[in-house]
């Protein structure tokens, strides 16, 4: 349940009022208007969450993506919570053939629905993202190429390139317009739905960082370390704080500390404790950790900040690339 009402109430990482996504990005108000007129179903799922656990199982057996984990979490809320005339979730577009030929596939949609018959459709491309800020100047902190993923070919603008001019326009093809004729959808409307958190260095005032245009005010933010550098964690995090490591399928919702005998990830540790853990990791294996920083004297959500640490070589990959591209731009 934590993991679909961040899904849901998780602030979008785009800005819906920046002029070219304007109708072309799910708005935060929107979900949280849609949440108010399904409070019962919300707390009765809360209750007895097993149909959600279900539905999450079937969808995501072949895979542990987190996107598909994301996309999952979305189908279920539309598909069985808010229940529209029609749906669907990874409908594929197949092209026309030419005489001799096989189909071919041309894309997919990742969620459609329409509340009523003859109404307009919708047409949901869901994303998640996690992105890190690989610059060192303001200017650099207001461009979209300069957020980076852990694998480094991963950058904000290219999501947004694919997102605007590719995933969401598949709706003007005619072949997209005659699948989704057969089910009974005559127009459709296509946005995108991107949550996810943008990490900054946490010796730059991660919270207040300035962002690009393109990016919403209210999108989550986190701040990122390089494994050598762990010795800043004393400097910027609170003495009596305590760390949790998150599998890749718990970077979504805040952390809270598990119940021992039931705890999937690595029980949260002390500061000395997380070094010493981050020591080992990354002296055997270069994959990025996100953490949660806990004050486990709250009572309701523990987590008081979310942490990405990545390989010592991970800013010089990443600035490579970004230097490459400011030669090819030139």
């Amino acid at each position: 349940m934590r993991d679909l009402y961040w899904a849901l109430k998780g602030p979008g990482l785009l800005s819906s009022t920046h002029s070219p996504f304007v109708n072309r990005v799910v708005a935060d108000l929107e979900i949280e208007a849609q949440l108010a007129l399904q409070l019962g179903s919300l707390t009765q799922l809360d209750v007895a969450p097993g149909p959600l656990e279900t539905h999450l199982l079937e969808q995501t057996a072949t895979t542990q993506r987190l996107g598909r984990y994301f996309e999952a979490l979305l189908s279920y809320w539309i598909q069985k919570v808010l229940k529209p005339h029609v749906f669907s979730s990874n409908l594929i577009i197949s092209g026309i053939p030419g005489e001799g030929m096989r189909k071919t596939t041309l894309g997919e949609l990742d969620v459609v629905s329409q509340r009523e018959p003859g109404m307009t459709g919708e047409h949901w491309e869901a994303a998640v993202k996690f992105y890190l800020f690989a610059g060192s100047t303001p200017a650099e902190a207001l461009a979209p190429e300069f957020y980076v993923g852990t694998m480094v070919r991963d950058r904000l603008d290219l999501k947004i390139d694919k997102l605007f001019n590719h995933q969401l326009r598949i709706t003007d093809r005619p072949e997209t317009q005659d699948t989704l004729r057969k089910l009974g959808i005559n127009l459709v409307r296509s946005r995108a739905l991107v949550k996810g958190i943008l990490f900054y260095p946490l010796g730059e005032n991660w919270q207040i960082h300035p962002t690009p245009v393109e990016v919403s005010p209210r999108h989550q933010r986190g701040w990122w370390l390089p494994s050598d550098q762990t010795q800043e964690l004393e400097v910027h995090c609170r003495a009596d704080s305590r760390y949790l490591i998150l599998r890749k399928v718990r970077w979504l919702s805040p952390g809270r500390a598990p119940i021992p005998a039931q705890n999937p990830d690595s029980g949260p540790m002390t500061l000395p404790e997380l070094r010493q853990f981050l020591d080992r990791h990354f002296g055997e294996s270069g994959h990025p950790l996100m953490i949660s920083e806990l004050n486990l004297r709250l009572s309701g959500e523990q987590e008081i900040s979310r942490g990405l640490f990545v390989d010592p070589g991970w800013l010089g990959r990443a600035q490579t690339v970004l230097h490459g591209l400011r030669q090819d731009s030139c």
